[in-house]
């Protein structure tokens, strides 16, 4: 709900403001920005409801995706697959990876696409024991402002939790 307030702030007031100086008329201006920002509002708040809900998404999910899972592999494995499951997600490519003791990082980042600017793509992974690895995954688009991306975020944490969940048997 408060993503559609914002929503329709952030539609209503600048079309708004552009109509009411165009037309030298203030009350045409408000006028017109709340028709504007409802009609934007109804259609982009119900397309992000759509289609995060065929992802299983759900009301008033956030922008920004987070699993976090226990792999039966060693460290070096389970950073292989996480390496490797970024192949689940096409136009991704891997920015930044580092391994120290123990633990690793890896930071991806997808091409610009219909429905977003672009995810970044966060990897951690952790040695718990000698054949287990916690590993956890974040997805969240590139631009922090983000209202909408229609679910895009958690279709990629589901593919790669998809494809990690293949390697673990």
């Amino acid at each position: 709900m408060k993503k559609m307030l914002i929503l329709f702030v952030a539609t209503s007031i600048p079309f708004g403001l552009i109509m009411g100086l165009l037309f030298r008329d203030l009350t045409l201006g408000v006028m017109a920005g709340l028709g504007y920002g409802l009609f934007m509002t109804l259609i982009l708040g119900s397309l992000q409801l759509i289609l995060g809900a065929k992802l299983g998404a759900k009301l008033g999910t956030s922008v920004k995706q987070k699993n976090e899972m226990e792999l039966p592999l060693p460290l070096k494995e389970a950073i292989l697959s996480c390496r490797n499951s970024v192949i689940a997600i096409h136009g991704a490519k891997i920015e930044q990876q580092d391994y120290t003791n123990g633990t690793g990082i890896i930071h991806v980042k997808t091409k610009v696409n219909i429905r977003t600017w672009g995810e970044k793509i966060t990897f951690r992974v952790q040695k718990v024991s000698d054949e287990v690895t916690k590993v956890w995954v974040e997805s969240k688009p590139v631009i922090p402002t983000t209202l909408l991306e229609y679910g895009k975020s958690l279709k990629n944490i589901n593919a790669i939790t998809s494809y990690l969940e293949k390697e673990r048997f």
